[in-house]
């Protein structure tokens, strides 16, 4: 078995595990997401983040000083720049129009004791639908 389907395989056994736990044995899977799930899964997030962050770094660095002439860095930073620029007006354009298409917010009935958060999001959220169609009619 190749190491694909090793990974596969544990991957759908630890879904079907959580869920299983969760569902059907709440008072063992409580405990040991408290104590052992949740502390285990932040410390490999913190240890992705450390091993990633400075990889990304030296590679940036790494090509930056390989591209040998200030001409070529130029243009490349003008392509990275160019593409963030769109991906970011794509990424806008589609959180509006899923805004005015879906309405966040609306029919949404607080409970008498819900946090001063929670009533703000909601309170937001229906401010910014209102707003959006009042833009665009």
């Amino acid at each position: 078995m190749n190491l694909a389907t090793k990974t596969l395989i544990g991957i759908l056994m630890g879904i079907g595990t959580g869920l299983g736990l969760s569902i059907y044995a709440p008072v063992v899977y409580d405990p040991l997401n408290n104590y052992i799930f949740d502390p285990v899964g932040s410390l490999f997030i913190k240890a992705i983040q450390m091993v990633v962050i400075p990889l990304v770094f030296s590679a940036i660095v790494t090509s930056i000083t390989a591209t040998g002439s200030v001409k070529k860095l130029g243009q490349l930073g003008t392509r990275t720049m160019s593409l963030f620029v769109i991906t970011t007006i794509i990424a806008c354009t589609v959180g509006i129009l899923t805004t005015i298409v879906v309405g966040p917010g609306i029919n949404v009935t607080l409970p008498e004791h819900a946090t001063p958060y929670q009533t703000e999001v909601v309170v937001a959220m229906v401010v910014h639908h209102q707003i959006l169609q009042n833009r665009l009619h």
